[in-house]
């Protein structure tokens, strides 16, 4: 997206791109699932779904410097920039109505849609394995009521 005048010109191709990034990026939150005690770690600036047997989780969690506070800082960082990016996708709408570039940012909204709506699930699921820490529950409560919001 390039700012010309008042004028701004929208690169779909980019705008793809960055959202594959986000994908990547939050992939893990689809892969928990609501019955499996998981927690999150983050590499390469990726979340990913730590060991899957929770007995050693801790462990490995410590031995790798992993913590909630690092994952939390992550997610909410990283959605700080995809709501940007998401709301950078319905300016291009509203800007490029009925165009090709318009109707490709309507489908990237869709197929973002269900990524949001994955991603919510999964805040969910993480909100779950944190019940005893308030300060994280209501952390991850208020990025997934953002999430939600942005599909109302």
């Amino acid at each position: 997206m390039v700012k010309i005048g008042n004028s701004m010109i929208y690169n779909i191709d980019e705008m793809k791109l960055v959202s594959e990034t986000f994908k990547s990026k939050f992939n893990a939150l689809e892969q928990l699932c609501d019955n499996t005690p998981s927690k999150l770690g983050l590499y390469d600036n990726k979340l990913y779904v730590s060991c899957p047997w929770w007995i050693i989780q801790g462990f490995v969690r410590y031995y790798y410097g992993e913590n909630r506070n690092k994952v939390i800082d992550f997610i909410n960082n990283t959605l700080a920039d995809y709501f940007a990016f998401y709301h950078t996708i319905i300016a291009c709408i509203r800007n490029e109505e009925n165009t090709v570039i318009g109707l490709e940012a309507k489908s990237l909204k869709e197929e973002n849609i269900g990524l949001i709506n994955k991603w919510h699930k999964g805040l969910i699921i993480l909100q779950s394995q944190y019940t005893s820490d308030m300060t994280t529950c209501e952390i991850l409560d208020g990025l997934s009521n953002k999430l939600a919001q942005l599909v109302i």
